[in-house]
């Protein structure tokens, strides 16, 4: 039926096949649509059939009413579809035969569900004629869209970017402004948005629970048409699986530690980069959050100017949903060295004794004089002391140690020998 509808048309207007004399010059017009060289089979009407068959062939015959070839004359092709394009220029001129060929390319710019037709028109200086070309439907399909999210793995109330890469059954992108839907099982996501050079984007925030599955599905669909359910992980934080540290877990007083946390979530993996963990401690300062990089936060913890009675601090860290962890800050008094000067006379000689506090045990002493050195040369704890002997008879001197802690702070104490 179709074919007699388009044999129909051409006759109407002018003849697709042309030969005997006739009252007016003709032109006929011939359709090559899967470029085979062979003319007018029905196949050739029909275009947008799948992603290689959006460009014909025309072919144009213009003869006077002796049936003579008209040579050397231009032919000009217009339409009125805003689809049909000519990407080698829209005019031609006949050759010896009378005869040219002109390509035309369809780019469809709208979705339609049901087949539609193009005029051509091709006009010359005494004739004009016209075919009629059939456009098949332009659909959204799944096999050629693309939806993902990023990340695919979030925290309870944690979010996502849905993005949909929505395509044609002729592997093109789809017109500006589609429309695109999505819809969550659990959770929220924006109801839809548009697309812009095929692309439409959405936000997905999970539940502030995990669901039962430990997914959320999220379904993607545009012109009624489903192109993807992607299954998006919902994960817990855990604290069984995170860890939160103090480097160094022992400072003295107005130092500094660093605190890290590494957080991650029931399933094992490092949580978003950009989760907040929130920071308290119970003396000291720390700044309020940070964001996790790679699934760890870091802060910098001081310590208060004085000791606190229990010796520490406590630092928690805890995300929206959960504690994370706590960590203690062992704080100590600065190293102290007593007495810090003290003298022995010489001539009757006689034991100094230091006694170190504060700092972080273990300590080094060491003496400027090897003729007097300390005992014992290590001390292990805070509290504990060293000494000097000085014999009768020595000769007089000032000898200057060397206490160092375990994180190489340093103070110095003298003798006076006198």
């Amino acid at each position: 039926m179709k074919r007699m509808l388009i044999l129909l048309f051409c006759l109407i207007l002018a003849s697709c096949g042309g030969g005997s004399e006739t009252d007016t010059p003709t032109i006929t017009i011939d359709i090559d649509g899967n470029d085979n060289g062979v003319f007018n089979e029905q196949s050739d009407f029909y275009l947008l059939e799948n992603s290689n068959d959006k460009e014909a062939i025309l072919k144009i015959t213009y003869k006077d009413k002796y049936g003579k070839s008209i040579v050397g004359s231009v032919v000009t092709f217009t339409t009125e579809s805003k689809e049909v394009l000519f990407p080698m220029g829209n005019k031609v001129t006949t050759d010896v035969n009378g005869q040219a060929t002109i390509l035309i390319r369809v780019e469809p710019t709208i979705l339609r569900s049901l087949t539609t037709t193009a005029s051509i028109l091709a006009t010359a200086s005494e004739a004009k004629n016209a075919i009629l070309i059939y456009l098949m439907p332009v659909t959204v399909s799944p096999s050629f869209s693309s939806v993902s999210a990023t990340p695919d793995t979030v925290n309870t109330g944690g979010t996502a970017a849905i993005t949909a890469l929505v395509k044609t059954n002729l592997n093109s992108i789809v017109p500006n402004g589609t429309v695109v839907n999505f819809a969550a099982s659990c959770g929220t996501v924006t109801a839809s948005s548009t697309t812009t050079n095929g692309v439409a984007t959405a936000t997905y925030t999970a539940p502030l629970t995990a669901p039962a599955e430990s997914f959320c599905m999220v379904t993607v669909s545009s012109n009624n048409v489903i192109l993807k359910v992607i299954n998006i992980i919902i994960g817990i934080i855990d604290p069984t699986k995170s860890s939160i540290t103090a480097t160094p877990s022992t400072i003295v007083v107005e130092e500094t530690s660093v605190i890290t946390v590494m957080v991650k979530n029931n399933l094992g993996q490092l949580v978003p980069n950009g989760t907040v963990v929130n920071f308290t401690t119970t003396c000291g300062a720390i700044p309020a959050s940070a964001a996790t990089t790679n699934g760890a936060a870091t802060a910098s913890f001081k310590a208060p100017a004085t000791q606190p009675a229990s010796g520490k601090c406590s630092i928690t860290a805890s995300t929206s949903s959960v504690v994370v962890g706590t960590v203690d800050v062992t704080i100590n008094p600065r190293l102290t060295i007593t007495p810090a000067s003290q003298t022995i006379n010489r001539i009757s000689g006689g034991t100094a004794v230091f006694t170190i506090t504060g700092g972080v045990p273990g300590y080094t002493v060491t003496s400027d004089r090897p003729s007097f050195q300390p005992s014992p040369a290590a001390v292990a704890q805070s509290g504990g002391t060293f000494s000097v002997i000085v014999p009768a008879g020595s000769a007089a001197d000032t000898v200057t140690y060397t206490i160092k802690d375990s994180m190489e702070r340093t103070k110095t104490a003298v003798l006076q020998i006198q």
